[in-house]
């Protein structure tokens, strides 16, 4: 069974911009490494 993951980020204009690229690519990275990738 396949999963998803489902990542949900906002920040207000006020503040800094997140850094949402690095983050998807942290997590891509990571499941790429990971050893049931195929699950995701």
């Amino acid at each position: 069974m396949r999963q998803k993951i489902f990542i949900l980020a906002a920040n207000t204009q006020s503040t800094t911009p997140l850094r949402l690229d690095e983050v998807v690519r942290e997590i891509d990275a990571g499941l790429s490494r990971a050893k049931h990738r195929d699950h995701y």
